[in-house]
Formats: structure tokens, sequence, C-alpha cells
């Protein structure tokens, strides 16, 4: 583990992919055609018993409906309220004419779907392109006309987005509160915490302004300590659990803080109760999400154990109201 905090230790310096994660190109991506490999299989692990079914669902859209009914876009409401197709209703609305999945005008759905992907949460060109306008046909020469069109039909949403703008920076200038289609936002012990209409708080670190890679004045925030999960979904043996006390063995030069889980000894996905818990490692300020996340990667590849849907470099943690002392190290 002394590479991964050494790393830390020289933020300011330039830093080499090479620096940050040991293992080849090579590994990496076997283990990755191994992960997607292994994601498309597990679901035929799973045989119901004689007479039963298993039924697959998830939330359809849930992203598209969120921002719709917070920024009181309604033509998009009744879409979703009606059972409508989301895609073609959007490239309807952004091409002004009737848009059919298998009928009039269908080669339009695929652009609204592309749009409905990439636009939502204040995504342009560079969007369209990263979820693969181009592999789809479309000419460089479409992309900023679809962004256009997609922001006329959907001005309510493109109103949120500069509301809450103007929220976040008057709130980190002024450290005042301000609040905008139901979320509230507040200055608190050096961080921002944006309360959403479920009353979740989200929090950012130290947020300053700054100029972002458009140029513009934008709200910058920091990472200074690297948080990780542990679920023990690695082994279904109670021996092989790894719990708080253990990472005293694992980590013993290393400060850090772990803490009990809302779902702590408690079933979870299928799982039995079990100890879960978010570790955390304080280390020096980051404000480069990309090696902030490489560093998170470098550790799960070190101890796999930790959760590996828990390595982006903003992660939600719900919290735990809960009397049980966390373990502190050199804190």
């Amino acid at each position: 583990m002394s590479d991964l905090f050494d790393v830390q230790k020289r933020i300011g310096e330039d830093i080499s992919f090479d620096d940050l994660v040991d293992f080849s190109v090579g590994d990496e991506i076997t283990s990755s055609v191994i992960r997607d490999a292994s994601s498309q299989l597990i679901r035929t692990a799973f045989i119901p018993r004689e007479g039963y079914k298993f039924i697959v669902a998830d939330f359809s859209a849930i992203e598209a409906r969120v921002i719709a009914h917070i920024a009181g876009e309604k033509w998009r409401a009744e879409v979703f309220k009606n059972g409508g197709d989301i895609y073609c209703a959007s490239a309807s609305q952004m091409f002004h004419c009737k848009v059919e999945k298998h009928g009039e005008n269908a080669h339009l759905r695929q652009k609204g779907k592309i749009a409905e992907l990439a636009l939502g949460y204040g995504g342009s060109v560079g969007a369209l392109k990263s979820m693969g306008a181009l592999d789809m046909g479309m000419s460089e020469d479409e992309l900023k006309p679809l962004v256009d069109s997609w922001r006329a039909a959907n001005s309510h949403i493109v109103q949120l987005w500069y509301a809450v703008d103007r929220c976040v920076k008057e709130t980190v200038m002024k450290h005042i509160p301000t609040e905008t289609h139901g979320l509230k936002f507040t200055y608190q012990s050096g961080m921002l915490f944006i309360t959403l209409p479920s009353c979740r708080r989200l929090a950012y670190v130290k947020p300053k302004m700054g100029i972002n890679r458009f140029g513009s004045e934008s709200v910058t925030y920091q990472g200074n300590c690297i948080v990780m999960d542990n679920d023990n979904t690695h082994s279904d043996d109670p021996n092989d659990w790894i719990k708080p006390e253990a990472y005293k063995t694992m980590f013993p030069d290393v400060a850090f803080i772990v803490v009990p889980s809302r779902n702590n000894m408690k079933p979870k996905d299928g799982k039995s109760p079990r100890p879960r818990h978010h570790i955390y490692f304080p280390i020096d300020t980051f404000t480069d999400k990309d090696a902030y996340k490489q560093l998170k990667e470098m550790l799960m590849a070190k101890y796999p154990f930790f959760d590996d849907n828990a390595l982006d470099a903003a992660r939600f943690i719900y919290g735990n109201p809960t009397t049980e002392i966390p373990v502190c190290v050199r804190c």
C-alpha cells in the first residue's frame, strides 16, 4: 500500500498513468473482458425452482423522469403518464412532426434517443460523441443543431440548469442558503450541501470559484479522502469476511476511519447479514477527478473485496444514524 499513499504526496507534480496503476495494459484489458463476459452470463446462473419464475425489472428512463418532474417539463410528464415512448416523443418535439417507432418518420427516433441519453443534464456535442452519435451514422454537422433542437424542446429543463447554477454560485460565494425547484443549497463547515426533495444531502468538499475547461466561471470542489465500500460480498463464508478491526493489520502505517454502513449486519441484495462498512483514507487535496479515480482503482486491484461498483470519483454515500463507534487509526 505504500506506493498508493506515496503518489498522493506528490500532488502538483506531473503524475503519469504508470504512477497510478501497477498492472499492465494487457492485464487491464483481460480483466475488463472477463468482467464483461461474467456480467452477461450471471443471469443464467439463477434458475427458479419448478413452478416459479424470476421477473427482472428496473426503473424505466429514471433519469429522464426525475428531471422532467423537478423541472416541470409538462409534455414529458404526460408522455410517461400515458406510457408513451420518450424517444419518439422527444424527436416529435424536436423536429415538429409525428414520429412512430415502426411507422411514420421512424428514422428520427434514433436521433431522439441519442439526444435523450446525452443531453438531459447539460451535455452538448461532446456528450453526443461520447454516447456514440458518430458511430451511429450521424455526421459532425448534425450534432450542434441536434443539441439546439433538444434544448428548444425542453426549455424548462434548461431553465433548471441555469437556476441551479445561480444558486450554487451564490451559496459558495456568499455562504448563504438558496433554493430552487425544491432543491436547497447551504454552506456549512467548508462544504456545499445540496438537499434533495427526499431530504438526502449531497456534500461537496471545499467548494470555490474557478475556471472550467471551457474557460467559463464555475464552482470547483476537492477530494481530501478516498472512500471505499465493503459489503463483504466476495464470500459467503463468515470466516472470509473482513471486519473493521482487520484493517489495522492490512494498513499498519496508514490513517483511516471505518464507519458501519446503513445495511451493516442486515440482509442486502439476496445476501445474508454480514459486516458492511465504508472506509475513509485521508489524503492530500485532489482536484483531478481522473487521477483520484485511478487511485481508487489501484486500491481495488490490490484488495478486490472492495466494491468495484463504487470506484467513481463522485460517490453518493448513505449516512447511518448508528451509535456504534467507528474504528479510527491515526486520524
